[in-house]
């Protein structure tokens, strides 16, 4: 799709890009996205769905800032650090908001589709 996950390429050195954060964070909110998307309830709403992604996206963002400001301590960055986090997180913020309402949206669609 033209989209690049390592524009630097991979490999064991990533970890010091200042996007691997954010990557990492995707483990936790995975888990918590369906954690709390499938607890047990007598009727799953688009808001409950819209909160649910919401929370993993705010968890990605939280592990992805927290890594800039390790990588920060380290000395491993060469811009400061509020430059950082408004490139990697305020940026793509509206964008990925607006992702988090269709994602809601067509899983409650696909909920019902599947009759759970």
């Amino acid at each position: 799709m033209g989209f690049k996950c390592f524009p630097k390429g991979g490999g064991l050195d990533y970890w010091r890009e200042p996007t691997f954060g954010y990557l990492l964070g995707f483990v936790p909110a995975a888990w918590v996205c369906g954690w709390l998307a499938f607890r047990p309830q007598k009727r799953v709403t688009l808001e409950w769905l819209a909160f649910s992604s919401g929370a993993g996206l705010v968890l990605i963002h939280l592990c992805g800032a927290l890594y800039l400001g390790g990588l920060a301590l380290a000395g491993q960055l060469n811009q400061p650090l509020p430059e950082l986090l408004e490139q990697y997180s305020l940026v793509a913020l509206p964008g990925q908001l607006v992702i988090v309402c269709l994602v809601a949206a067509v899983a409650r669609v696909l909920r019902w589709i599947l009759l759970y």
